[in-house]
């Protein structure tokens, strides 16, 4: 076999090795895709029984607590015929407690939430993160994040904007004195006009007050230079 044979069936075993690659690669990817697929299907469907389970749940709660409301009734002393104080002390107490319950129920529920979106962020905290469940980025990030890199980060850029806010205050204020000095000039020109005005005015009358004089005093001349 010559070197061209040769070549021709190398050629067209990469061709066919190429091809087998190819097609190996689609099987992968076709596998991954439904291995992906499975796996977000299953995380919506456990997801909607929890979700499920959560408002069996309080809903069940919900109509214990109105049964109870509705069915209590303040127990009294069958013989005297008054309020049991001890009896009604324990009720409040009991209320109280399960307040705590709840309350304590929703902060570890919260703070399950904040360590599921931190996850999604990939640990790292944002402010609008921290604005969503009522925390400054930096606290978020140090209670949920552990990446001291990012708290450095997150500081400094709280930083920046603090500074930012400094400087823009400092224009507001910038900007209302000179806008007082502008106001107090123009003021003042309207002061200076008015006075000016009253200066023209009075000026007038006393030409007009002393035309009038000399008028007065030709014509008083005229008559007796006639008589």
């Amino acid at each position: 076999m010559d070197f061209k044979s040769l070549l021709n069936a190398a050629n067209k075993n990469a061709k066919k090795a190429n091809k087998t690659l190819n097609e190996l690669e689609s099987e992968v990817h076709k596998e991954k895709n439904s291995v992906r697929d499975q796996l977000e299907a299953e995380k919506r469907a456990r997801a909607e029984i929890l979700r499920r389970k959560a408002e069996q749940k309080k809903a069940a709660d919900k109509r214990k607590e109105e049964e109870r409301a509705k069915s209590f009734v303040i127990p009294k002393k069958k013989d005297e015929g008054t309020v049991d104080p001890n009896k009604v002390k324990a009720y409040f107490e009991r209320q109280e407690q399960e307040k705590r319950e709840k309350a304590k129920q929703a902060e570890v529920e919260k703070e399950r939430l904040m360590k599921l979106r931190m996850q999604a962020h990939g640990g790292k905290a944002t402010k609008k993160l921290g604005k969503h469940f009522g925390l400054n980025p930096i606290d978020l990030q140090i209670r949920f994040g552990g990446n001291n890199e990012h708290v450095e980060t997150l500081q400094k850029r709280q930083w920046r904007e603090e500074e930012e806010l400094d400087r823009e205050a400092d224009r507001y204020r910038n900007g209302v004195f000179k806008a007082l000095q502008t106001k107090k000039k123009v003021e003042e020109q309207v002061v200076s006009r008015e006075r000016m005005s009253e200066k023209l005015w009075c000026l007038k009358e006393n030409t007009s007050l002393m035309a009038n004089s000399i008028f007065i005093e030709r014509h008083q001349y005229k008559e007796v230079f006639t008589e």
